[in-house]
């Protein structure tokens, strides 16, 4: 089972999926609404409307992918995941949706939580953003198998968590 916070497009589920490497029962993304319509529309076409479902729909023996808002997170209490992930965007989201992502992983996490996020600090608004690693350290209850500066692109930084206590 895969989570990933704000999925995007959803080109991880597609390359994850189409790469056949890992074989993955349930892959659940969450975003904004406006965002879960392509997503949906996106992973649709690509794999089949069969495969995907959006939130308020129920699952089917071919459902795959599930597309639901940030809401829907309390709704998942009864899965738990095999890997977290999250890209491009804790720097971003507020500081208390954040520890809401972090807190629920704590109790549904059996596996790992991968961050892959910037770390420039710049300020929006006149309000600085995230540092991952400090809201992670914040929130308690992970340790950090790895970090590594992304070879990619400059100030991004990929770090591996596993749950603890």
């Amino acid at each position: 089972n895969f989570l990933e916070i704000v999925g995007g497009l959803g080109e991880t589920a597609f390359f994850i999926l189409k790469q056949r490497k890992v074989s993955v029962e349930n892959y659940i993304s969450i975003d904004l609404p406006v965002i879960n319509i392509f997503q949906g529309y996106f992973l649709s076409k690509v794999f089949g409307a069969s495969k995907v479902r959006l939130f308020g729909e129920n699952k089917t023996e071919d459902t795959v992918f599930s597309v639901f808002p940030p809401q829907a997170i309390g709704s998942l209490k009864d899965i738990d995941f095999d890997v977290l992930f999250n890209q491009n965007s804790l720097p971003e989201i507020p500081e208390d949706s954040i520890l809401e992502y972090l807190n629920f992983a704590r109790k549904h996490l059996s596996g790992i939580f991968v961050s892959y996020n910037h770390e420039a600090y710049a300020p929006v608004g006149g309000v600085p953003q995230n540092l991952p690693p400090e809201i992670i350290s914040r929130a308690g209850g992970f340790k950090r198998l790895s970090r590594t500066k992304s070879w990619l692109r400059s100030a991004y930084v990929e770090e591996i968590y596993k749950v603890v206590g």
